[in-house]
């Protein structure tokens, strides 16, 4: 008896044994795809998926903070790169960190804890051009009468151009006063101390901080409303950002969508000509060696470092300028006004163009997805490797005119050349002077039936008009026209999809033609060797040829290829798109 209920005992064990293996083998067999990864997403990797996701992420981003997206949406198709590789690039513009950092939407309180968190080492080089000490308004910083009308009438609603925003949200005065304790003093301090209001208010910067929604409500009282930074190139910002992938059982993995480490890079940099930030005033007045050692940096003070001395000046003593200056910075100080003194202001996309964009491009991955036919229309195209743009009036021209430069912190630094070559590259964030490129596009097919679709909603595309777009490109070749009129085709054989975005078209084009954005080169004219500044509008009336390759530069406008910045002087502000 005992003997056959162990048998049974060890059947049993064996069987149930075989049943745990059994069950335990299907349970992995069923869910292997799902315990690939951390997860629990079947197929997911980091070369095609992680890629899909954060160049789709990046791509929205451009347009917009804060949206739902249903993944599976045709809509969200990327027709750009394939995915079934072994090395899928995450893609994401340069100019993110920028747009970041200029976004108008940014609570005051996110930027005052910003502020509070920077090392008060750096106050200084935060890139802005001060018009004012205190919030009260009551000491002047501006170095020209004309620039400090412009703070009085266009920026006293920006934070940053008050000093005090950065000195009452210091959180270390020791580190400050070891970094720019006797340059502080020799340029603010100083004179402030000479009257019962400038003590008692050196006095309150050191009082403990309020909160931060008592601090925002206190700039607010005041009428400032933003705290917008300008432009610069002599630092490149660092960058992070990332998404999270929520698994089925609450895990949160962090996945990279873009990321940059800060530099700076003062030996490359050309925005210095224009103002050369708060840091090397603090460095000029506290060193015996420069024209303003020793002096103050308020306006009222007897000992003011601008009184008899320019900001130019300054720049020639350091060798930021070279005396003489070369013919096209003369040109540009005329344009503008003194060097030193021009505020380079960031001009953010219109929303309007975002929009536009962004539907565009969303409906035509859709059309590629759920059409097959206008699928293989589109793959057929013909690539378009690099177009280099030229306006009418210079390239009817090339006989006559030479081009010399163009960025417009370098004037007439490179070598004359007929413009039926291309236009000499602009300014940039990374863009050295003596730097003798074209400046080219590589526009992908998205791209180009972009541009056309723009043109043809403000212009009406004329049979005429192909040739007209392949001549004032430097870069065409036979294939031009054909190419073309393939790319204007499909936008007409397909246009249904788009055709109820012509009127948001024709609003892009009235808002950036009331923007007066230029491209700008340095030219001259004949056998007269005097260097004139060159510019034409991007949607210019008079050049309609012009427009198409303005909505070309319009498009890498609007995915951060290239950036829009208005260059505000005593005498005048011209508004010009970066190079690319």
């Amino acid at each position: 008896m005992k003997r056959r209920f162990y048998r049974l005992i060890l059947a049993t064990g064996v069987v149930y044994t075989a049943l745990s293996l059994s069950s335990n083998i299907a349970y992995l067999t069923v869910t292997q795809r799902f315990l690939a990864n951390d997860f629990g997403w079947v197929d997911f990797n980091s070369s095609g998926t992680h890629s899909y996701l954060a160049n789709t992420i990046n791509k929205l981003l451009l347009t917009t903070n804060n949206q739902d997206v249903e993944l599976t949406s045709p809509s969200l198709a990327d027709i750009s790169r394939l995915y079934n590789t072994t090395n899928s690039p995450i893609v994401w513009s340069f100019t993110s960190p920028r747009r970041q950092l200029f976004d108008n939407s940014i609570p005051l309180v996110q930027i005052i804890q910003g502020v509070r968190d920077m090392h008060p080492c750096n106050l200084p080089w935060m890139f802005t051009q001060y018009c004012w000490v205190d919030f009260n308004q009551a000491w002047v910083m501006a170095r020209t009468t004309k620039r400090e009308r412009r703070c009085q009438t266009t920026m006293y609603w920006n934070g940053a151009v008050y000093m005090e925003s950065g000195l009452r949200n210091i959180a270390d005065w020791d580190a400050w006063d070891t970094c720019w304790g006797t340059a502080f003093d020799i340029g603010i301090a100083n004179y402030l101390s000479t009257t019962q209001q400038g003590r008692l208010w050196l006095t309150s910067l050191q009082q403990p901080h309020l909160s931060l929604v008592d601090e925002a409500t206190w700039w607010q009282s005041f009428k400032i409303t933003n705290f917008e930074l300008q432009w610069q190139n002599y630092k490149t910002m660092g960058f992070s950002d990332q998404f999270d992938i929520k698994s089925a059982l609450g895990y949160a993995s962090p996945m990279t969508l873009s990321k940059s480490v800060p530099s700076y890079r003062l030996m490359q940099q050309t925005s210095f000509c224009m103002y050369w930030s708060l840091a090397n005033d603090l460095w000029a007045i506290s060193s015996n060696t420069t024209l303003i050692g020793g002096k103050s940096l308020i306006s009222a003070s007897p000992n003011f470092a601008f009184a008899n001395v320019s900001g130019e000046a300054l720049l020639l003593q350091n060798l930021t300028l070279v005396s003489p200056m070369r013919s096209g910075l003369i040109a540009v100080e005329n344009a503008l006004g003194p060097f030193n003194a021009v505020d380079m202001k960031y001009v953010l996309c219109p929303q309007e163009l975002l929009v536009l964009y962004s539907v565009f491009t969303s409906r035509l991955s859709a059309l590629l997805v759920e059409n097959p036919d206008a699928q293989v229309d589109f793959f057929a195209l013909p690539p378009w490797p690099y177009i280099a743009p030229v306006p009418s009036l210079l390239m009817d021209n090339s006989d006559y005119v030479n081009l010399v430069g163009g960025n417009i912190m370098c004037g007439d630094d490179n070598t004359a050349y007929p413009p039926q070559y291309g236009l000499y590259r602009g300014f940039g964030a990374s863009n050295i002077c003596h730097a003798n490129f074209v400046d080219s596009m590589m526009p992908t097919s998205e791209h180009l039936l972009f541009a056309f679709f723009g043109f043809n909603a403000s212009h009406e595309l004329r049979a005429t008009d192909i040739t007209s777009l392949c001549y004032l490109d430097a870069n065409a070749s036979d294939p031009c026209p054909t190419t073309y009129t393939s790319l204007y085709n499909f936008i007409a054989v397909h246009n249904n999809t788009f055709n109820d975005l012509v009127s948001n078209a024709n609003r892009v084009q009235d808002i950036i033609s009331q923007l007066h954005i230029n491209v700008l080169q340095f030219v001259t004219y004949g056998t007269n060797t005097s260097i004139e500044i060159y510019l034409i509008n991007l949607l210019d009336a008079f050049d309609r040829p012009w427009n198409f390759y303005g909505w070309c530069y319009i498009y890498e406008w609007a995915i951060g290829n290239r950036e829009v910045v208005s260059f505000t002087g005593d005498e005048n502000a011209i508004s010009i798109i970066s190079a690319s």
